[in-house]
């Protein structure tokens, strides 16, 4: 639940832990947590794994942002315990609560402005390593990482390429199976393996893929025409700001669950956010001063935009 989202009202960045939006979803899970429908072990858990082995789970959250249609069989779960993976069909209209809708989906994936890859000024072969990226950013490892050896791996169907059944539906632990293939995708803003994800999930049930393509869609349309926002800005923060920041999603989470968990009081976690935002909030105000002084220019070119327009 923690995250930066910059407030274009106001041009400064929010910490969602201060905005009324994160306390409405803590009270959201503290009746789940009541009402037993909230794992409650969710905040102690080590081996999510083996839990889902030995209770009935309902439903898991996945947070990541691909497709994730397959429908396991594990035979040593307890029966009625299979597990379906599908993304919840998008919402007809946005709550009033959702100031900024785009926000709720995310943005463009943020390349060199965040988790990407560098040359180092002190790097002794600076040409050879851009060699490595231009090797690591190329097509043509991206389509041997995703799709495997063609007549292999998959084969060419009407001008597409279609997994291979065989290769696909052997165990994990197999040699020949493909999967450590993804390690090596590790540059952002070049063309997704997402379309491998939908031809397998087609090869166990095209109809169930099919439809969580369709309602996925909208989200994707969205997502495509969303600039990145200023808080994806290159910024180095002070020494001080570094050395909280770590310690201030700590305070954080141990104040979210403990609420969540019923060990403080609405006054009581009203005031644990109080006291967060007077010991860390200059985190943030830090990186928005740095960022309103940011050449504009600059950030254009970087594809950030300081409005919605």
């Amino acid at each position: 639940m923690y995250r930066k989202a910059w407030d274009y009202e106001n041009q400064k960045l929010e910490n969602e832990f201060l905005t009324p939006e994160y306390r409405e979803a803590s009270r959201v899970m503290r009746d789940l947590y009541e009402s037993g429908a909230l794992d409650p072990e969710f905040a102690t858990t080590e081996k999510w794994a083996d839990i889902k082995k030995t209770k009935n789970i309902v439903a898991e959250v996945n947070s990541a942002d691909q497709v994730t249609f397959l429908r396991p069989n594990y035979s040593d779960y307890p029966e009625g315990n299979d597990q379906v993976w599908r993304f919840v069909a998008p919402l007809r209209e946005f709550p009033e609560v959702v100031r900024y809708p785009e926000v709720a989906y995310g943005t463009v994936s943020t390349g060199i402005a965040s988790h990407g890859l560098f040359i180092s000024a002190k790097c002794e072969n600076p040409d050879r390593a851009w060699d490595v990226f231009e090797v690591l950013a190329s097509q043509e490892l991206r389509d041997l990482c995703v799709w495997g050896e063609e007549g292999v791996n998959f084969e060419w169907k009407d001008g597409e390429r279609v997994p291979i059944p065989g290769p696909f539906m052997l165990p994990i632990d197999d040699p020949e199976v493909f999967r450590w293939q993804r390690q090596f995708l590790v540059i952002w803003g070049f063309p997704e393996y997402r379309e491998y994800d939908i031809a397998c999930a087609q090869l166990e049930d095209k109809e169930f893929a099919d439809e969580q393509v369709a309602s996925y869609e909208p989200i994707v349309e969205l997502n495509n025409k969303i600039k990145l926002n200023p808080a994806s800005i290159p910024y180095t923060p002070s020494d001080n700001a570094s050395r909280k920041t770590a310690e201030a999603q700590a305070s954080m989470s141990t104040s979210t669950i403990n609420y969540i968990m019923g060990k403080l009081s609405d006054e009581d976690f009203d005031q644990a956010i109080a006291d967060w935002e007077k010991e860390y909030g200059f985190i943030a105000q830090e990186q928005t001063e740095f960022i309103n002084s940011y050449d504009k220019a600059k950030a254009e070119a970087l594809g950030i935009s300081y409005t919605l327009d």
